[in-house]
């Protein structure tokens, strides 16, 4: 990619995690910036460079310029939030495919202002016509008087056929709110459009042959129809398979309000979009796709999840609380997600495959539940290359038929019988009076696994080598991907320690909270009681009905505003006796497998792991959470004495 050349005024700086803050608007962005020099460009939401603009990593050409680019100053104030450049880029997918998009929401959350500020930042021109309040005559065109031509009476072009001529985005407001003459006489150049015809014919000119510019664009949006939008129709499948579709909600989430609110006042704004999130470039042509392995298979999927949703649409399954229904057109579904997996297509066909299908299909559903119903049913559709190899997972274990008569005998004097079916997590009370945590059963010879239950801190030589290994390089690619130098991270003193969250006291955490030194970046601690559960234990306590599973919990809203260190007491005294707290492991874990996370956990809001504290970059404790961001876990962490609020939850273990 090329350097970048101009920054615009309302992007903001990186921050700790994968949050930032927006600072002042003279704070330039690169400098902000803790990253190597070649990759800094890289996780800016929005960049330029002299013949294109990036959002969310989605390279768009700049036009021609022209009179109707909207001018930039328009725009120097905004604050921008982590739902305008999520729109940015799903506008950004539809400019560059060069299919017309249509945004459903409510008034007032910013989709007219988006698409003025892309075109601006673009250098393209802005067509807006209003469907509802321009007549056919202002938007396609009519004879009129006119000096240019010798007669005194002539063609003036409307403005769709001043877009299709001149190459602007042509953006249609108020789609459904059109009147029946306006939508007779656009959707018949419409059409010809969404055909792949590459001129127009102007009937009304003397048949006049209009080619279609190759930078032509089209961007409709429209409120939701029924309740406060009732005079809006219902588009019908005919009209609504048209477009490709980005459903915002009623309502700006009121973390962007909060975000927009405090931004303007010049606070803290907080982003929390990850690479994860972006969405760069890549190139296959249609041959080599269908020479990718496994191409036959993963359409197969594609047809049955289509089907499938589409059945669940028809049968109110999905969509029922959406005034305006999804409906669904077979071929026109998948030449759109053909041509964004060859576009977007950089070695991983299975995730650029699921990246489309959420694009497509997941973004036509509102609700977050709906959205998590389509999430389960993507995470399915992958090829998966054959393997003689079978992966080990546990399951409900019956110790009747455990070889090692030690075991047998502990377990008998736990429980009295010793023939019950012991689940991992469970506490077991040995003859000794110890309580222990039962893992699972070992790999070679059977016998249970067991852990001490009562945690005491221990020096780093306790913790297995393997565990150190794999969670220093997991952090290390964390702490990158939050914009930390390669230097600092190579000088970081990443060790961690057993520390049992629940034996803290309050003043603990206050002394954890106020305790800040960058020299010893890289700290961790680690909560014994999950220090035997693996990865074949996660993915089986996530997937299984057998087992008691991972939950995420609100707490009341009178913890909303208070630190963490504080919170951090309130939830070991609430859930400790009941739940294990996960920490840095079960992070991890959720990192490298998206797929098999728990649902439960995928609703969009911050989920702490209150097992650990990690020490930032900058010196202070700090919680680890994640965010699902629709396709990846946003990883951040926050420090204690940052606040709690309504979209945190705490993530526990039942015992």
């Amino acid at each position: 990619m090329a350097g970048v050349e101009k920054q615009f005024n309302m992007m903001p700086s990186a921050e700790e995690g994968s949050k930032s803050k927006r600072k002042s608007k003279a704070m330039p962005v690169l400098d902000s910036l803790e990253l190597p020099s070649e990759d800094r460009e890289v996780l800016l939401p929005v960049k330029e460079s002299e013949g294109s603009v990036y959002f969310l990593g989605v390279e768009v050409p700049k036009g021609r310029g022209g009179d109707r680019v909207p001018n930039p100053e328009r725009f120097s104030a905004d604050v921008l939030t982590d739902f305008d450049f999520r729109l940015m880029r799903d506008i950004a997918v539809a400019l560059k495919l060069n299919q017309p998009v249509l945004i459903e929401g409510g008034s007032g959350i910013g989709k007219s202002r988006t698409i003025d500020r892309m075109c601006s930042q673009l250098d393209r021109e802005s067509y807006y016509a209003n469907c509802h309040e321009f007549d056919a005559d202002v938007l396609i065109g009519k004879m009129t008087t006119t000096e240019e031509a010798k007669s005194g009476f002539g063609w003036r072009d409307g403005l769709v056929v001043g877009a299709i001529r001149n190459g602007g985005v042509l953006f249609l407001d108020e789609y459904n709110f059109m009147k029946g003459g306006t939508r007779a006489a656009l959707h018949e150049i419409i059409d010809a459009i969404l055909q792949g015809k590459d001129e127009i014919t102007l009937v009304d000119n003397h048949g006049e042959r209009v080619p279609v510019h190759p930078d032509f664009r089209i961007i409709a949006a429209q409120n939701p129809p029924g309740g406060k939008h009732g005079d809006r129709e219902v588009l019908d499948p005919a009209q609504y398979t048209r477009f490709s579709h980005v459903k915002l909600p009623e309502n700006l989430p009121k973390d962007s309000k909060r975000a927009r609110a405090l931004g303007f006042l010049g606070k803290d704004n907080k982003i929390t979009i990850d690479q994860t999130e972006y969405l760069f470039s890549g190139g296959l042509s249609l041959e080599a796709l269908k020479e990718i392995p496994g191409i036959e298979e993963l359409v197969d999927k594609y047809i049955e999840f289509t089907e499938t949703v589409e059945a669940m649409a028809e049968k109110g399954e999905l969509g029922a609380d959406q005034s305006q229904p999804a409906y669904f057109s077979f071929q026109r579904d998948y030449d759109r997600v053909i041509n964004f997996v060859q576009s977007f297509y950089r070695g991983d066909v299975n995730d650029t495959f699921q990246r489309a299908l959420r694009y497509y299909f997941a973004n036509r559903f509102e609700s977050i539940s709906d959205r998590a119903k389509v999430e389960e049913m993507i995470a399915h559709i992958k090829y998966v290359a054959p393997t003689n190899s079978r992966r080990l997972a546990l399951d409900e274990i019956s110790f009747e038929k455990s070889k090692t008569e030690e075991g047998i005998d502990y377990l008998v004097k736990s429980f009295g019988k010793g023939k019950e079916k012991i689940m991992p997590g469970q506490l077991l009370k040995g003859p000794d009076g110890k309580i222990s945590v039962f893992v699972g059963v070992s790999k070679t010879d059977g016998s249970p696994v067991l852990l001490p239950h009562k945690s005491v801190e221990s020096d780093m030589a306790e913790i297995p080598a393997d565990i150190l290994e794999k969670q220093t390089d997991f952090l290390k690619e964390v702490f990158s991907s939050w914009g930390v130098s390669d230097e600092k991270i190579t000088k970081a003193d990443i060790t961690p320690a057993w520390q049992d969250p629940k034996s803290l006291k309050p003043e603990d955490w206050e002394k954890l909270k106020s305790n800040v030194d960058e020299e010893k970046f890289g700290e961790y601690t680690l909560n014994p009681e999950m220090g035997g559960f693996s990865d074949a234990d996660f993915e089986s306590l996530s997937k299984s009905e057998k087992f008691k599973r991972f939950k995420t919990e609100k707490l009341p809203d009178d913890w909303n505003g208070k630190p963490l260190a504080e919170v951090a007491t309130y939830i070991m005294e609430t859930y400790g006796d009941r739940y294990y707290l996960p920490g840095i492991e079960y992070w991890q874990w959720l990192s490298a497998n998206p797929d098999k996370s728990p649902a439960e956990l995928k609703d969009g809001d911050y989920q702490f792991l209150f097992g650990s504290t990690l020490r930032h970059s900058r010196g202070h404790w700090s919680v680890p959470c994640v965010s699902w961001n629709g396709s990846k876990w946003n990883r951040s962490a926050d420090w204690l004495d940052n606040s709690w609020y309504s979209h945190s939850r705490v993530v526990l273990l039942e015992r």
